[in-house]
């Protein structure tokens, strides 16, 4: 791999290699007056890749860049400051994927420019054209909603629950904890046992990171304790925790086949 600021060898010698990090190494353009300097732009890509995106969306990143090199390489652009290059990517994405994908590759290779101080008019005409071309011919289509979980029907799901078992214990636990809080799956599956606090009125859940709270702040979660112990989630996480016990780690856990805490 080039070191940073390093001419490659095997490429022209106008071609100057910056070692981003982010997105690995990116060949600057040869005119000088479209380069940055270099320390701001190195600090810039490590700052992005630590802080300013989530692990998913520096992923997704990471595979757009590859896909628009390996584009770039195919047709014979160069990976830099050519909105007509990039509006024929677009297009091509187009044939395969979703207007949604296509918006994706197209912010990861407008952050790269911005990495690299390259301008990178994305309003452009080869750019905008291609995509309000592609929004126009699949339509704009509802968001569809989660269909909700009603009380009758929670309380026939929880008869299922009916024997006291180590999983109908956990599995209840969840779904009243889920009907309760409204959180999403992955925020349930992702709560530790010490992200459960017990207060007079019932519990408190503190999220340290939600979809909505993409900065890590954090965000606590009240469920009140219901008048009917059966359907009452509180009392359903009490019954859990008191046969999970108190051992760090997450508080949904599995289980063996004999009812044992998986551990």
């Amino acid at each position: 791999m080039p070191s940073p600021l390093e001419e490659n060898p095997t490429e022209p010698s106008s071609v100057v290699w910056l070692d981003t990090d982010l997105f690995g190494p990116l060949p600057l353009p040869a005119d000088p007056a479209l380069r940055s300097d270099t320390e701001v732009i190195l600090a810039r890509a490590r700052a992005l890749a630590s802080r300013s995106k989530a692990s998913e969306t520096l992923r997704s990143y990471q595979t757009s860049w590859e896909q628009w090199c390996g584009f770039c390489n195919l047709m014979g652009y160069r990976p830099l400051g050519d909105v007509r290059a990039v509006g024929m990517f677009l297009a091509h994405l187009s044939l395969t994927k979703s207007l949604a994908t296509v918006r994706t590759r197209l912010a990861a290779v407008a952050t790269v420019h911005r990495i690299a101080g390259v301008p990178l008019d994305t309003k452009a005409s080869p750019i905008a054209n291609v995509l309000e071309g592609f929004k126009r011919e699949q339509g704009i289509k509802p968001l569809k909603q989660a269909t909700p979980l009603l009380v009758d029907v929670l309380k026939r799901l929880l008869g299922i629950y009916a024997k006291d078992t180590p999983a109908n214990r956990r599995d209840k636990a969840l779904l009243l904890t889920g009907f309760a809080s409204a959180l999403r799956r992955s925020e349930i599956v992702a709560l530790d046992v010490e992200d459960v606090d017990s207060v007079p009125q019932g519990v408190v859940l503190h999220l340290v990171r939600s979809k909505t709270d993409q900065h890590g702040k954090g965000e606590l979660i009240a469920i009140h304790r219901g008048t009917d112990s059966e359907f009452c989630a509180v009392t359903a996480l009490e019954r859990w925790i008191d046969l999970r016990g108190r051992k760090p780690g997450p508080l949904f856990t599995r289980l063996h086949k004999g009812g044992r805490v998986f551990w």
